[in-house]
């Protein structure tokens, strides 16, 4: 039986969401830097492999093995600091990534617009407007590059790979990013010092991330892990 993804079989869908979703919630159980302002809350390995989960398998099935990732994790003991909205936050990275590695770059840009705008709606986020920096350094790149950042990740040149895989997980963690300081501000009802005290962390940890996705996503694709992955899906088309 086929799924609507792409024509992929259905039991090969089940199996790539299962497996990454495995992946996932095994990466977010290593802690990477605290979060200034959440005690006991961690940036965590997770902020790596979400982006790539997108990039792999596409924005469908990279979020909701993101998504189901996220469930897993309370289960496993992590605190879900957002309550029922936890495990949205991995999925977003994944679906803006994964957009814009497929040349869709219109969603992703809506998204992170519409989350910048919904921050400067919260006090605290008004209060805190300087952050946006990161968050429309994220949203001017799309609109500038748009469908080049896809072109860019599925060239034949390493180096122009690298730089496609590392603008577009910039994208999408930037946007889960900034979703997160949205659920922060109005669920832990956190005030405008403690983002603006993050600025610093905030460009050393999201050019970590973004870089360490180039570099496991390079590697893989040198594997040809990704090529693998489109074939097995148009080999059933």
């Amino acid at each position: 039986m086929q799924s609507k993804n792409r024509n992929v079989p259905k039991s090969l869908v089940l199996t790539y969401i299962s497996v990454f979703a495995a992946l996932n919630a095994t990466a977010d159980l290593v802690p990477f830097t605290p979060i200034q302002g959440i005690p006991g809350a961690s940036f965590r390995l997770g902020w790596i492999l979400a982006p790539l989960t997108g990039i792999l398998l596409g924005m469908e099935i990279g979020a909701t093995s993101c998504f189901i990732a996220g469930i897993i994790e309370i289960f496993l003991g992590l605190p879900p600091i957002f309550g029922f909205f936890t495990p949205l936050s991995p999925p977003i990275s994944a679906i803006v990534t994964g957009m814009l590695v497929s040349r869709n770059w219109r969603t992703p840009a809506i998204t992170l617009l519409a989350l910048i705008s919904f921050w400067l709606l919260l006090p605290a986020g008004r209060g805190a407007y300087i952050v946006l920096i990161f968050h429309t350094a994220g949203l001017v790149m799309i609109l500038l590059l748009r469908a080049k950042i896809g072109d860019l990740v599925s060239s034949c040149d390493t180096k122009k790979g690298a730089w496609g895989i590392l603008l577009a997980t910039y994208c999408g963690n930037i946007s889960r990013h900034l979703f997160g300081n949205v659920l922060s501000a109005t669920i832990l009802n956190l005030q405008p010092i403690v983002f603006i005290s993050a600025i610093p962390s905030t460009f050393v940890e999201q050019l970590t991330f973004a870089i360490g996705t180039s570099i496991v996503g390079i590697s893989l694709d040198r594997l040809r892990l990704r090529e693998f992955l489109q074939l097995r899906q148009s080999a059933t088309g």
